[in-house]
């Protein structure tokens, strides 16, 4: 019987998953494909900004340590990361639900002055080069990496022993380098036959692209990039 689904996002995203998909009735299993790392900061004056930009709740995570930020308007990416950003203390949020991409835009619509500098807080490993979108914008961004994942070496052993017994109905991807990481490991532990009984969840268009290999029972991809809408499609599976 195929009674579980599959987070492979990092921790504490994963467990915040598993609990939103607890309360649909579901039943999950984690095995992150990825791990957060702090990196370094070099000191930064809040003076030299007039927004902060943060496209993950563990960009937040990282930088929270510079309280003397939290008075900038800030900008994210989801209702997960505006969550983060209120946490520690932002109260100036403007969120936007459809993605890196639109993140341009969404400041460009804003009421911050002409030539402002906004620093954008990010992982160590970009999807979406907002900088190099930002050249000939009316504002300036600075980016400041935080953080790096960290690439898992193994799925838990639970997750290897649920999906062999086919006891797997859905993976959850949310990003190209999670997809391609969870793809390796697949097959560094000799699963690949077991996908024809799995359908497996996208965040975006450009995941599909990467998990194509696979001979999955179906692929899906969620209508909005956002953990609410993965759990809405993640009730169908």
């Amino acid at each position: 019987m195929q009674n579980y689904i599959l987070i492979t996002r990092p921790y504490p995203e994963a467990e915040t998953l598993a609990r939103d998909l607890r309360e649909e009735g579901i039943e999950s299993i984690i095995s992150p494909v990825l791990a957060y790392q702090n990196l370094d900061q070099p000191y930064q004056k809040s003076d030299d900004f007039k927004g902060i930009v943060f496209t993950s709740a563990a960009g937040v995570r990282a930088f929270a340590q510079n309280a003397d930020f939290i008075h900038l308007k800030c900008f994210c990416v989801g209702a997960s990361t505006a969550e983060a950003a209120h946490m520690v203390g932002y109260t100036d949020i403007v969120e936007g639900d459809k993605g890196a991409g639109r993140l341009a835009g969404m400041i460009e619509e804003s009421a911050l002055d002409s030539c402002a500098s906004l620093l954008y807080v990010h992982g160590a490993d970009l999807a979406h080069d907002l900088v190099r979108e930002f050249k000939g914008s009316k504002n300036k961004l600075i980016g400041l990496p935080v953080y790096k994942a960290i690439a898992a070496s193994a799925l838990s052993m639970q997750a290897v022993e649920v999906i062999k017994a086919n006891e797997v109905r859905g993976v959850l991807l949310y990003s190209k380098r999670s997809a391609d990481i969870f793809m390796r490991l697949i097959e560094d532990h000799a699963l690949s036959d077991c996908l024809d009984s799995m359908k497996v969840l996208c965040i975006s268009q450009s995941v599909v692209e990467c998990v194509r290999i696979g001979n999955w029972k179906d692929i899906l991809v969620s209508d909005v990039p956002s953990r609410t809408s993965m759990v809405m499609v993640a009730k169908t599976l």
